[in-house]
C-alpha cells in the first residue's frame, strides 16, 4: 500500500513539474526524494499516533472491564443483602404480631 501511495505521489509530482515547466532532472529527482521522505515521515508519525491511540483504547477497555466486574460483584452482594433484609423484616413482623397477641 505504501508503494502505491508513493507511486501516486511521485506521479502527481511529475505531472505538476511537467505542467509548470520545472522539469529539470536534478531538481525533479531532489523534489521527488524530498516529497517521498516527507511522506514517509508523515506516515510514521501517523502510525505512531495510531499505535498510541490503540494502546490507550486497550487500557481503557481493561479498566472498564475491571470496573464492570467490581460493579457486578457489588450488585450481587446488594441483592443478597436485600434478600436477607426481607427475611429479617418478615421475622420482625412475626415477632410484633406475637407481642401484640400476648399483650391483648
Amino acid at each position: 500500500m505504501l508503494e502505491k501511495l508513493l507511486f501516486c505521489y511521485e506521479y502527481s509530482l511529475i505531472i505538476c513539474c511537467c505542467k509548470y515547466g520545472c522539469f529539470n532532472a536534478t531538481s525533479r529527482h531532489e523534489d521527488i526524494k524530498d516529497a517521498m521522505l516527507s511522506l514517509v515521515h508523515m506516515m510514521r508519525e501517523n502510525t505512531e499516533k495510531l499505535e498510541r491511540h490503540e494502546a490507550r483504547e486497550r487500557q481503557l477497555g481493561e479498566h472498564l472491564k475491571k470496573a464492570l466486574a467490581v460493579l457486578t460483584k457489588r450488585t450481587s452482594t446488594i441483592e443478597s443483602f436485600k434478600t436477607e433484609l426481607a427475611k429479617l423484616d418478615e421475622k420482625v413482623i412475626g415477632i410484633e404480631q406475637l407481642i401484640s397477641q400476648v399483650s391483648d
